[in-house]
């Protein structure tokens, strides 16, 4: 997705009334040029999205993007024809060699959170990783593949890309008092950017990548 804002700050919910008008964008990436729908807001405010529905899926890892493909140690290039206010640009981001992927647990596994848990992945790359824990809402129903996690919260952030953390029982049996489901989320994500100076102010391409598992806690 693309947005962009005027001024050096927004009040509120950064998506909640979009941004300015950016004219068109595209993503390109081995020869390929996908155009990003343009959405206008209530609020008057433009977001470029490939997700049909911007400003409900914003920030959801499950929400799958329309036309986009991952490629690994790729350079994805983002290109801004411009508008009034906005002149052209185009910023490249780079993709890991391969994604976030948890290996010590999959979805619905049973743990018990009077012991501590060590999460174990794969992927990514070298950067620093944050490691994310939430209470799933709801109670599950058939046929669903799972409930949406709370409001998550960032329990470790590390300078390094180590493929295991151990979250402590304590941490776990807090966020499981949260869980009207008896279910818990723990993940992992990295981000990536690339910052440039354009138009007289700051620009970030950002690569975002993460991985989680639902579990069963008691």
């Amino acid at each position: 997705m693309a947005i962009g804002f005027e001024g050096t700050g927004q009040s509120g919910p950064p998506f909640f009334g979009g941004g300015i008008d950016l004219g068109k964008v595209y993503l390109n990436y081995s020869g390929k040029h996908v155009e990003l729908d343009k959405h206008t807001t209530p609020a008057g405010g433009v977001v470029y999205s490939l997700r049909p529905r911007p400003m409900r899926q914003m920030g959801r890892p499950g929400a799958a993007s329309v036309g986009l493909e991952f490629k690994p140690s790729t350079s994805y290039e983002f290109e801004v024809t411009g508008a009034t206010g906005f002149s052209p640009l185009k910023i490249p981001v780079t993709t890991p060699p391969a994604l976030l992927a948890i290996t010590s647990h999959t979805d619905g596994q049973s743990v018990t959170t009077s012991v501590d848990l060590t999460l174990k992945w794969s992927g990514g790359t070298q950067r620093g990783v944050s490691i994310v824990l939430a209470p799933a809402r709801g109670q599950q129903h058939r046929g669903e593949r799972g409930n949406p996690p709370g409001p998550q919260e960032v329990i470790a952030t590390l300078d390094a890309n180590p493929g295991s953390y151990t979250i402590p029982s304590a941490k776990l049996q807090e966020v499981l008092a949260g869980s009207a489901s008896g279910r818990i989320v723990c993940g992992v994500l990295q981000l990536s950017s690339t910052d440039v100076t354009h138009d007289g102010g700051p620009v970030h391409a950002v690569l975002r990548d993460g991985a989680r598992v639902m579990l069963q806690a008691q």
